[in-house]
């Protein structure tokens, strides 16, 4: 009750001035970065009709997850893509995963703590320069969702070695987790990459020792396999009320 009592509630106008305060210098490099690269190296599939076969077929205009990716244990691309309203058109599904990536671009700023101006500048160009997003975009009915999933996967990082609150960090993480494998299982690579990355990145910053390292490693092992179970849960639920089984 307490605590109840001494919980302050901030006003927009202070919520406001955090959000700025932590978006600094730094992050809003990363973000205009990643937008103007992104931009730039694909101007021509943002002007022109440019997609990849199963694009041409499965979109045009407009495309909506069915039952077939729900076979496939995919339920989270027909969740994710109603922020984008479904909308399968190269110009606004291109420009839409920019964002994303340049949002994702400042997530990584955070996590790996980064303040040279040129590390900033080439980690956020390098994700919209890789030849796997040029790829992704090809995919329009679902390249908005796959690079939510990226995003989705470097905050399970994220919240697991950067939240203060470690248990409600660790609950966020795991969440985030089962919604990337609803989406594509494969971005457990991702995940598990960038554990790999601040674990060595740790070890040359001399941070923490390697106790700290391995028990950090472990965290987001049990994270990973408590997200693991609530994807197979949730999936085996919905599954059981559409009357599908897995592919």
């Amino acid at each position: 009750m307490k605590n109840i009592k001494n919980l302050k509630i901030s006003t927009p106008d202070e919520m406001l001035d955090k959000f700025l305060k932590w978006f600094d210098i730094r992050k809003r490099i990363a973000f205009i970065t990643a937008i103007l690269v992104g931009i730039i190296t694909h101007l021509t599939m943002i002007t022109e009709m440019i997609m990849s076969q199963d694009g041409l077929w499965n979109s045009i205009a407009y495309s909506r997850a069915g039952t077939w990716e729900l076979t496939l244990g995919r339920w989270g691309i027909e969740l994710i893509e109603r922020l984008n309203s479904f909308i399968a058109i190269p110009t606004i599904s291109v420009i839409s995963c920019i964002i994303i990536m340049a949002i994702t671009a400042v997530i990584l700023v955070e996590l790996f703590d980064l303040k040279s101006k040129i590390s900033i500048i080439f980690t956020s160009a390098m994700l919209v320069l890789t030849p796997t997003f040029t790829a992704t975009v090809l995919y329009i009915y679902t390249s908005f969702a796959y690079c939510f999933n990226f995003m989705i996967s470097t905050l399970v990082i994220l919240f697991l070695y950067k939240f203060k609150n470690r248990k409600l960090g660790f609950l966020f993480a795991s969440i985030c987790f089962m919604l990337s494998l609803s989406i594509y299982q494969s971005y457990i690579g991702v995940t598990i990459g960038l554990c790999l990355m601040i674990s060595i990145i740790y070890i040359l910053r001399n941070e923490k020792n390697l106790k700290e390292i391995l028990k950090n490693i472990l965290v987001t092992a049990l994270s990973v396999i408590v997200g693991g179970i609530m994807y197979v849960l949730a999936t085996k639920v919905l599954l059981s009320i559409s009357g599908l089984e897995f592919a």
